[in-house]
């Protein structure tokens, strides 16, 4: 269903993980013209879900995806097995009532989905892994595809597979 070209539903959502369809993938993503000389001559264009390290072309800004990844990695080392909603409340405005004394750390700084991308990366290259409590039972949900219940008792730690000359 996601893997399709367009998706037939994608995972989003800034305050909770909603599957949504994709009929309404253009409230979500933003189009933008390919620069390339074939391009301009068959005025090709694609969708781009836009996020804070996405650049105006669609290419994406190393730096500003490098510090995303650096506070992750941050707040999990001075927090290990902190719920996902933790993580999620200290950056995202709009989670302010989760966590009201430790969120004006990051206030506007990142929002969910940014630490949901940040998350997915760092799971996918085993730089953190993430452990449930036993008070529900969980699926094999990706980062971003669970719900608030799920984040309250998803809890992240650094792995021993973590490379700092990465973070640098």
């Amino acid at each position: 269903m996601m893997s399709s070209l367009p998706p037939l539903a994608f995972w989003s959502g800034y305050s909770e993980s909603r599957f949504i369809s994709s009929h309404y993938l253009s409230s979500y993503a933003v189009w933008l013209s390919e620069e390339t000389t074939e391009a301009v001559q068959f005025n090709t264009k694609r969708l781009v879900m836009p996020r804070r390290w996405i650049d105006l072309r669609g290419r994406m800004v190393i730096s500003t995806w490098k510090s995303c990844v650096r506070a992750v990695v941050g707040l999990i080392l001075l927090r290990p097995l902190v719920d996902q909603v933790s993580y999620i409340a200290l950056f995202d405005n709009a989670a302010k009532t989760l966590q009201p004394r430790i969120v004006e750390n990051f206030v506007h700084v990142y929002d969910r989905l940014d630490i949901v991308a940040a998350l997915r990366h760092l799971e996918d290259n085993e730089i953190v892994d993430r452990t449930h409590s036993q008070t529900l039972s969980l699926g094999p949900h990706r980062v971003g595809e669970m719900t608030v219940e799920e984040e309250r008792v998803t809890f992240w730690r650094l792995t021993k597979k973590l490379d700092w000359a990465l973070l640098l």
